[in-house]
């Protein structure tokens, strides 16, 4: 959204305006999408970017626009006069506690967590060290399922993430102990630094419910195609973040577990693994654009992508009116199942 815009130099207490078009480029006020005033306070350049009416946009504080460094308090907008999420970086990261606005929910959330948590030494060794053992496929698709449920309720995108990702795909890789408590977790994938932080905080917070019969590494994937569109007036909008999320009418493990039919040509190749798979629920409960993004065995993918089209939902709700949210699901595929 911040495209590079030239400046000439604004000395203490000067203020600088400019009008830019929706492509952030120079134009007139006649046909200016955009007014940007730049302001210079305390050793810092306050930004705001509002439109011609004065709906504000945006607004950051930056030590450096070349390159581009936040420092300082900064509000971000998913519409003019809508506001997302507001809170603090420093020197380009997020700090502190930021307030995410989600419909009607306000969502609070501390990117000082790590500041809390005592380093784990030989943490590579051990994911190393730590091999899959077969035996315990099942708990491991347990804590994965109850991890995802987790990521589903607590996890937020950070504003920077939404207005420069055209999707993700990213692996977590950690250790779970016999108390449920993760261990040595590893974001694997993506170079998008606010959206690594925002994974590890949420599974740092993550705590197993049930017993586990003893340690062991786990691999979760996490997807998401495009950026989450908070628009209410287009009936084509996906919504990733919901107050309301879509709800499987049933027990989806136990609908899996009974529906799924394993390829036997891939059985007997000795093919398997987990299924990534991405889909809309639409408002009426029904799934579309179903797809499964990383190929793990093109027969198991085809299966996966079969199960899912044959499931019904309770659709995803703002302000309790239905609309169409996306939404992944993992379909295990074990050999010894």
């Amino acid at each position: 959204m911040l495209i590079m815009v030239l400046y000439p130099c604004v000395s203490a207490q000067e203020s600088v305006s400019v009008f830019l078009d929706q492509n952030y480029q120079k134009t007139d006020s006649v046909n200016a999408s955009i007014k940007r005033t730049i302001v210079f306070e305390d050793g810092r350049y306050v930004l705001k970017d509002q439109t011609p009416d004065g709906e504000m946009l945006h607004y950051g504080t930056y030590i450096s626009f070349n390159p581009w460094v936040e420092h300082g308090m900064a509000e971000h907008y998913v519409e003019p006069g809508i506001l997302y999420s507001y809170g603090k970086y420093e020197l380009g990261n997020l700090a502190g506690e930021w307030v995410y606005l989600i419909g009607k929910e306000r969502h609070v959330v501390d990117y000082d967590f790590h500041k809390h948590i005592s380093p784990e030494e030989g943490c590579l060794t051990l994911l190393e060290e730590m091999k899959e053992q077969r035996r315990d496929d099942d708990q491991r698709i347990k804590v994965g399922n109850a991890l995802r449920d987790f990521f589903n309720q607590e996890m937020v995108l950070p504003a920077r993430t939404l207005d420069r990702s055209d999707g993700f795909f990213a692996y977590i890789d950690f250790i779970i102990d016999p108390s449920g408590v993760i261990r040595c977790p590893m974001v694997i994938g993506i170079n998008d630094r606010d959206l690594v932080l925002e994974m590890e905080r949420v599974v740092h917070r993550f705590r197993y419910p049930g017993k586990l019969r003893r340690m062991f590494k786990v691999r979760f994937s996490i997807f998401q195609e495009g950026s989450r569109v908070l628009s209410e007036n287009d009936g084509d909008v996906i919504y990733i973040l919901v107050e309301d999320p879509p709800a499987f009418q049933g027990d989806l493990e136990k609908f899996i577990r009974d529906n799924l039919v394993y390829p036997e040509a891939a059985r007997q190749r000795g093919a398997y693994g987990r299924v990534v798979v991405n889909f809309v629920v639409e408002p009426d409960g029904s799934v579309s654009n179903v797809i499964a993004p990383l190929m793990v065995d093109p027969l198991l993918n085809q299966e996966a992508i079969r199960l899912i089209q044959t499931t019904r939902w309770n659709p995803g709700r703002i302000r309790g009116d239905p609309v169409r949210v996306h939404v992944n699901v993992v379909v295990p595929f074990d050999l010894g199942y």
